[in-house]
């Protein structure tokens, strides 16, 4: 198929998609939310020919992102606004697709509570996003139309992972027979690896490792439980980061693009299993490196500099100004490129690059 024709053919997918999202926002308020998300699945299920065309041939680029590891972007905290800023093309790895089977299979209670408020949440920015964006970003399922053995790929790796970190373990079932305490954790982690690994978007680095989980097991509200063993909370806390992290560097491979990521706890394992494939795909080493970037402007963006300016003059701006072109050559004519980056910090100049942004919208205004 042309691409031009693709591209119209995705636009047209993404106005139908809204449209839908619009006409099912009352069921998913209500007790029909199972219906209407399996209706959201056949939509996507539908089109899935023309989508995967369009990921392989068109979307595949070094300067394209996808907002992944969230559940939904924030439109009216103006969240779009750093993820527009870097690359070109841009998709909202849409995770409605995968909460049917999670509301589903989840016992009643709180979690399931608020899980069902984050569906809610998740379809209004969604509807957002495309009702004002002008499909700068579009919103496609990833997991969904994904061609990978990706979920039992994840799960493997993620224990094969998990192992690796240790001395002496051979299995998951040897792991438990061994570990119980954090002094048994310590006594067969390989050597300064747990200094390597973060806990939780707070973790301070600083400390040591018994501190920083004693702190992250009196700190977490969801994923560990105080009532069991320091094993099985480091288990359940670490493989659940590392199984995302697969998840996420499996589609970026199958995909050809950039992970855009707003947690740093995410990055940190992302950048762990990557390391591993760097010699396997040259585009991970580019991924790792754009990644990297991408949470740079994200935790540096000053959103309330873009207030001044409407939606559509935003766009316009960011069309002509190029951001994403002068921050990659600010960074390749100070010596940092995918090869050398983990060995420069970043910060300053990406600071830098963002006050030129801010002087250039105030001077156009």
């Amino acid at each position: 198929m042309n691409s031009t024709l693709l591209v119209n053919k995705i636009y047209s997918i993404q106005n139908q998609y809204k449209n839908l999202l619009s006409s099912l926002l009352p069921k998913i308020k209500s007790s029909t939310l199972l219906q209407a998300l399996d209706e959201i699945n056949l939509f996507w299920l539908r089109n899935i020919h023309s989508i995967q065309l369009y990921l392989k041939n068109v979307f595949s680029s070094q300067d394209s992102y996808v907002f992944t590891a969230s559940t939904f972007i924030d439109f009216d905290d103006s969240e779009h606004i750093p993820f527009l800023l870097i690359g070109k093309q841009h998709i909202l790895d849409d995770p409605l697709s995968k909460f049917a089977e999670l509301y589903s299979t989840m016992p009643d209670g709180k979690d399931k509570e608020c899980l069902y408020e984050q569906i809610k949440l998740t379809a209004e920015d969604n509807i957002k996003i495309l009702d004002n964006l002008n499909l700068r970003i579009l919103i496609l399922p990833l997991d969904l139309l994904s061609q990978s053995d990706i979920h039992d790929t994840s799960i493997k790796s993620s224990e094969n992972f998990f192992i690796s970190l240790f001395d002496g373990i051979e299995t998951l079932d040897d792991y438990f027979t061994k570990c119980n305490s954090i002094d048994d954790i310590e006594k067969y982690s390989s050597e300064n690896i747990l200094n390597k690994i973060m806990l939780t978007d707070e973790d301070n680095m600083s400390l040591p490792f018994k501190q920083r989980f004693k702190l992250a097991v009196s700190n977490s509200k969801f994923v560990i439980n105080s009532e069991q063993s320091d094993a099985y909370n480091f288990f359940i806390n670490v493989f659940s980061y590392l199984q995302q992290a697969i998840h996420i560097v499996v589609l970026c491979i199958e995909y050809g693009c950039v992970p855009y990521i707003r947690s740093l706890v995410s990055v940190n394992y992302i950048l762990i299993v990557a390391n591993h494939l760097t010699n396997d795909y040259d585009h991970v080493k580019n991924f790792m490196y754009r990644m990297c970037v991408g949470f740079a402007v994200h935790k540096s963006c000053d959103k309330e500099q873009f207030d001044k300016i409407g939606i559509d003059e935003f766009l316009k701006e960011m069309q002509t100004y190029d951001f994403n072109r002068k921050l990659f050559d600010k960074l390749e004519s100070q010596g940092i490129t995918q090869d050398t980056f983990l060995q420069h910090s970043i910060g300053q100049i990406v600071n830098n690059q963002l006050q030129e942004l801010y002087n250039y919208i105030t001077g156009n205004q």
